[in-house]
């Protein structure tokens, strides 16, 4: 799979440069961060 170059663009401005995955195209849409943090035990 080839992945181009895609560009997340902030209602504020702020631009952000990737490389994009799934399908091509244009959209709008919500951003959604997790910042949780998961973690496993050890014995």
């Amino acid at each position: 799979m080839s992945r181009g170059a895609a560009v997340l663009v902030l209602e504020d401005g702020r631009t952000f440069h990737g490389l994009a995955y799934g399908r091509v195209g244009e959209t709008v849409g919500e951003a959604v961060f997790s910042t949780g943090m998961s973690a496993t035990r050890r014995p």
